[in-house]
């Protein structure tokens, strides 16, 4: 697709002559290097048709609160693609392929370049053939060091409707600035599965500016660590 001044806007459709040849494409092209950039595939739908979905499942989200289970906001979005962040700027594709395929087999890595100076922007994306491995690296490899410095994996997820609905997301602040993301991602995990959990830190010293997010993956579960963590110390704060 391009604009008025016939630019590309950075997606495009391909149409097949069989549900199976698209079935077959979208499994084995998602986050396939194009260029210096993954591909991120999915099945073509109407703007309208996306947004119309979204609002249902989160209007059900908000409505229903309580349920077998508790509310489980990304289970229909839960993938075999993993993104990796943190990534000290040397690391590299073999070595990320090396420490993933221990939790299952990796059809892809892909760390994200500069396309001007081909750096490392410090963070990649791993897909996996089947969803307990991505499972199974997310619950084993977080925080692994990767020369010296510790990664952070979350569920690759794009759609920022998603991301902005701010269920499931906690903020926490005032945080003693000797946390580090792990230790505040174990203080959470007793109270259900974390998606997603950082601790902002300051872009010149990498030094904790005292406050994090955790994203967990029940709203549910999210309402009751805050109910049982707002005002507990952790460490001296």
């Amino acid at each position: 697709m391009t604009d008025f001044d016939e630019h590309s806007k950075g997606s495009g459709f391909v149409s097949f002559s069989s549900p199976d040849e698209a079935s077959r494409a979208l499994a084995e092209m998602n986050m396939k290097m194009v260029g210096r950039k993954p591909l991120y595939v999915a099945w073509a739908k109407r703007k309208e048709e996306r947004s119309a979905k979204l609002q249902a499942h989160f209007s059900h989200q908000l409505l229903n609160p309580i349920g077998n289970g508790g509310n489980n906001v990304f289970n229909q979005f839960v993938s075999t693609s993993l993104y990796v962040g943190d990534l000290e700027p040397n690391v590299t594709q073999s070595q990320i392929f090396d420490l993933f395929e221990r939790t299952g087999c990796v059809l892809s890595v892909c760390i994200c370049e500069d396309v001007n100076t081909n750096h490392s922007l410090g963070y990649a994306y791993v897909n996996y053939s089947s969803i307990e491995s991505a499972s199974r690296a997310l619950d084993e490899l977080n925080f692994t060091p990767l020369n010296g410095k510790p990664i952070r994996i979350m569920y690759s997820n794009f759609d920022s409707s998603i991301r902005e609905s701010g269920l499931a997301n906690i903020f926490i602040k005032n945080l003693d600035k000797a946390i580090h993301s792990k230790a505040l991602y174990e203080t959470f995990y007793v109270f259900e599965t974390i998606l997603s959990c950082k601790i902002a830190t300051d872009d010149a010293s990498g030094l904790s500016k005292g406050y994090g997010f955790v994203q967990s993956e029940q709203d549910e579960a999210a309402r009751n660590a805050i109910e049982k963590m707002n005002s507990k110390r952790i460490n001296e704060k």
